[in-house]
């Protein structure tokens, strides 16, 4: 498996296609690339973390940059100290929801978002140029730590709840934190909404007890947890803590769209005429929750760069993704499992509802995912037969294809980071869905 390359970091398998030698070059680079400024350092529970770390130091130490290490921390805690501490970027290190043999390396600018396309391209034009790194002892220069970073994060967040209505309502919460950074910043936050919590994988040694993304297939453990502990809501966490997938009281798995649905749902709630913004992989729901609040959505290509850019852009009150990431700018301009916990538990809090209850008042699609190999130089072919064939219905060509009809849609896009291709199709039906999918392909 080769080393994953996109906009916002690399990603591979730690001492296969991502070796402490590669860490290091990446961490000189970015330090030049940040001019020798102030640089983060935040990392999920991984296994080789230690070691991406001591490579990742000695690379910025090269540069010339200052560094400050938060310690193991939550990628949206990263973001929002990043802009916190006014530093010029940060790296974190982390895989997200892949499996623990693999690690990475996540690149933060000075505002708290990931690097947009033409400043990745300039950051990893310095990485290609300067391999290997100029031979020159390692600088001795001090490392600072921050020791409160997931703390001064907690509390922002806090002060964009009803912390009050929440902690009356006293919530039993079941959680997996799947062994990851959750493990040590999670249960100080629902503390202090006042919950009960019943925790499971909470050693935070990155020895993930289950395939760590946070889809339905995944939360068997929490879902046994919810039943046996008769909990509210079961929430569970990716390793670097940015999504939520949540399983509701009746002990089965609301989906990762209805992660973002019920958030946007919430602040919208309280707000007409606002703007969302998804992307074009993201749930209708999110279509018909904007038109009960008269709000307009927005979409953008995928990856949560590209939506953060457009709700800066437009000033978007809140947006996301469809794997469970909700962004609300007024705390965090990237996922936030933490901001989505939150909105949830106020939600709850405030309609006096079951979430089971609160999903079942969103109009429900089913979606079907598919994807298959192909090479690049054979992508322009299918993507062109597939515009050649709907051409007559209405389409976006933002990114790849996306067919919409009007109680369904299907996606078909090259991926960013494998040799293969993605469809997505949505529709009232699962049968509905499958033939869309079988359509397009």
């Amino acid at each position: 498996m080769s080393l994953k390359v996109g906009v916002s970091g690399v990603r591979g398998i730690f001492g296969k296609s991502l070796t402490k030698n590669i860490a290091e070059v990446f961490a000189y680079a970015f330090g030049k690339f940040c001019k020798g400024r102030k640089i983060l350092i935040g990392s999920d529970t991984r296994i080789s973390g230690p070691q991406v770390k001591k490579a990742v130091i000695k690379g910025l130490l090269k540069s010339g940059a200052k560094i400050i290490d938060l310690g193991i921390c939550s990628t949206p805690t990263v973001l929002f100290m990043t802009r916190k501490l006014k530093a010029a970027g940060s790296i974190i290190i982390t895989a997200s929801h892949n499996p623990r043999e693999w690690n990475g390396l996540k690149f933060v600018r000075c505002d708290g978002t990931f690097l947009n396309a033409s400043e990745a391209k300039k950051f990893y034009d310095i990485y290609y140029k300067t391999k290997p790194i100029p031979k020159k002892p390692t600088p001795k220069r001090k490392i600072n730590f921050q020791k409160n970073a997931i703390d001064l994060h907690i509390k922002e967040v806090l002060k964009h709840l009803d912390v009050k209505s929440i902690r009356t309502r006293k919530f039993k919460v079941a959680i997996d934190y799947c062994n990851g950074t959750g493990a040590v910043s999670t249960p100080k936050f629902l503390k202090k909404l006042g919950c009960k919590v019943f925790p499971i994988n909470t050693k935070p040694d990155g020895k993930f007890a289950h395939n760590p993304e946070p889809t339905p297939k995944n939360l068997a453990q929490l879902s046994k947890l919810v039943k046996r502990t008769k909990a509210d809501v079961g929430f569970a966490q990716d390793p670097d803590a940015d999504r939520l997938a949540v399983v509701s009281e009746a002990a089965k798995p609301i989906g990762e769209e209805n992660t973002l649905t019920l958030a946007v749902k919430y602040v919208l709630s309280g707000s007409k005429k606002q703007r969302v913004v998804v992307n074009l992989s993201t749930s209708r729901m999110i279509d018909d929750i904007a038109k009960e609040f008269s709000a307009k959505v927005y979409r953008t290509a995928v990856g949560e760069t590209n939506v953060v850019n457009k709700m800066r852009k437009i000033n978007a009150i809140i947006g996301g993704e469809g794997n469970g990431g909700v962004i609300y700018p007024a705390v965090n301009f990237g996922r936030d499992s933490f901001v989505a916990m939150g909105l949830i538990l106020q939600y709850m809090a405030a309609s006096k509802e079951k979430i089971s209850k609160l999903v079942s008042l969103i109009p429900q699609y089913k979606m079907v995912k598919v994807k298959f190999e192909c090479s690049a130089g054979k992508t322009p072919a299918i993507i062109s037969r597939v515009k050649k064939k709907f051409g007559h219905q209405k389409i976006n060509y933002l990114d790849g294809v996306r067919i919409d009809w009007p109680d369904s849609w299907v996606h078909i896009r090259p991926s960013n980071t494998e040799p293969i291709i993605r469809i997505i199709a949505e529709a009232k039906s699962i049968n509905k869905a499958r033939q869309l999918a079988k359509e397009v392909f």
